[in-house]
């Protein structure tokens, strides 16, 4: 009958499991043991963010998620804020929207911090670097920084095998 409010992602599962049967863990993962919110002790320091990205070898996206927030910030797109009180099914983007720039900065600096304490490779796409510092410095309107060198290149390689192709 417990139910669990507070945001967590997949890597918190390893060490709240092994934190639940008494196993200690090496100290070394990535996620955080969330077993005082299953065994009914106070969650006030619990720090409710949670963080998950995108999977695979592309530069993809990285997303912070708080019980009422998702920032996206992705390398293939702009950035992406969903206020998940006002609209559950994720359907408007609130990134620019007026009176949410605050929770944009706090979001997209918590962000940051998580990914370069955990080495996150997302991190270093020049779009997602790019658009984490607007989202944490940035002022006026957002613009989409220019498009990333590594997607330039995947076009020129595209090009050359067709122009290889040709031939």
């Amino acid at each position: 009958g417990t139910r669990i409010d507070q945001a967590l992602g997949s890597v918190d599962f390893l060490p709240t499991m092994l934190s639940l049967m008494g196993v200690k863990t090496a100290g070394t993962e990535e996620g955080r043991d969330a077993s005082p919110l299953f065994v009914g002790d106070s969650n006030d320091a619990w720090h409710d963010i949670a963080f998950l990205r995108g999977t695979g070898d592309q530069q993809g996206w990285l997303m912070a998620v708080s019980d009422r927030y998702k920032l996206v910030i992705s390398s293939h797109d702009r950035p992406w804020l969903f206020d998940l009180q006002r609209d559950p099914d994720e359907i408007t983007n609130f990134f620019e929207h007026a009176g949410y720039r605050e929770i944009v900065q706090q979001m997209a600096t918590e962000l940051q911090a998580y990914g370069e304490q955990h080495g996150d490779p997302f991190i270093k796409s020049a779009r997602v670097k790019a658009d984490l510092h607007w989202c944490i410095h940035g002022e006026g309107d957002y613009a989409a920084p220019a498009e990333a060198p590594q997607r330039r290149a995947s076009k020129r390689k595209a090009k050359s095998a067709k122009n290889k192709a040709r031939d």
